[in-house]
């Protein structure tokens, strides 16, 4: 559940509904459900996770706290400073050859359906790609560990998230430091697989388009804030359009594009603003 327009129903019989981060049982706000990226109705009981990937899960009662997505049943980690390949992943910190792992691409290859990949703070540069596919009900996760800052400086590249049942977010990324003409003309974010998330992450100083979603199915961009991108339609110093052709700082681009959510895609309740072009096509 990510969306006001749905509703799930637990055991009980209550109604749970999401407004614009806050959770609502039968009608009425519910305590403590707040910044909410979704919830999850999983085994019986509801679940939500909010804006810094922590879990809460409800009682009857009340909300408390839980470790990790219920649906996981692997956690493997991340970390550009203490990381190496040479660690199985599958703890945070260094204990003889369990520790994390050192890049995210290096994650991406080796994770399967069911998977949750926290990201530790840190810089990371390089796109990674995203090819590996989840289930319905066992998707693939990546995300910051909660109350960490993962910066991703794309070095000209791409983020590619081609598979099916991902869901990425918490994420800083970044082409550049600075509002400057950029002449290679990458997007910052290509989704093209079908039923993935992108989440909560800000994407900005970018030369082309910041987030697309291209030839994809049921894909929910969501949380983001996106600006300075597109620019490589500026002058040297972005202080006046160059005549380049124009670009988007968000697009979903279909089979019937440009008509909005073509393929059962969108992008919600995102802050996009200072770009060259259109903020969302």
């Amino acid at each position: 559940l990510y969306d006001q327009a749905y509703t799930l129903t637990d055991a009980s019989g209550n109604v749970w509904s999401l407004y614009y981060g806050t959770c609502f049982k039968n009608g009425s706000p519910s305590s403590r459900c707040v910044n909410v990226r979704w919830m999850l109705y999983y085994n019986s009981t509801v679940y939500f996770t909010d804006s810094s990937g922590s879990w809460f899960s409800w009682n009857g009662s009340a909300w408390v706290s839980v470790a990790s997505d219920p649906r996981a049943t692997t956690l493997r980690y991340v970390s550009s400073a203490v990381g190496s390949h040479t660690y199985d992943g599958t703890t945070p910190t260094v204990t003889g050859r369990h520790g994390p792992w050192a890049t995210i691409s290096y994650a991406a290859g080796r994770v399967s359906a069911g998977t949750t990949v926290f990201i530790l703070t840190g810089t990371y540069v390089g796109a990674p790609s995203f090819a590996g596919s989840g289930t319905a009900a066992n998707p693939i996760i990546f995300q910051q560990y909660p109350g960490n800052t993962v910066t991703i400086a794309l070095a000209g590249g791409t983020i590619g998230i081609s598979g099916n049942y991902l869901i990425v977010g918490g994420l800083q990324i970044h082409d550049g430091t600075s509002a400057v003409y950029m002449s290679n003309n990458n997007a910052g974010v290509y989704i093209s697989g079908s039923n993935d998330f992108f989440l909560n992450s800000t994407v900005d100083f970018i030369s082309g388009t910041g987030m697309m979603i291209q030839r994809a199915n049921h894909d929910i961009a969501m949380w983001l804030i996106v600006h300075d991108t597109v620019l490589n339609h500026c002058n040297s110093n972005c202080t006046s359009y160059n005549g380049n052709n124009w670009g988007s700082a968000t697009q979903i681009y279909g089979p019937q594009a440009p008509s909005p959510n073509a393929t059962g895609d969108e992008i919600l309740y995102s802050r996009i603003y200072n770009n060259w072009g259109e903020g969302i096509y």
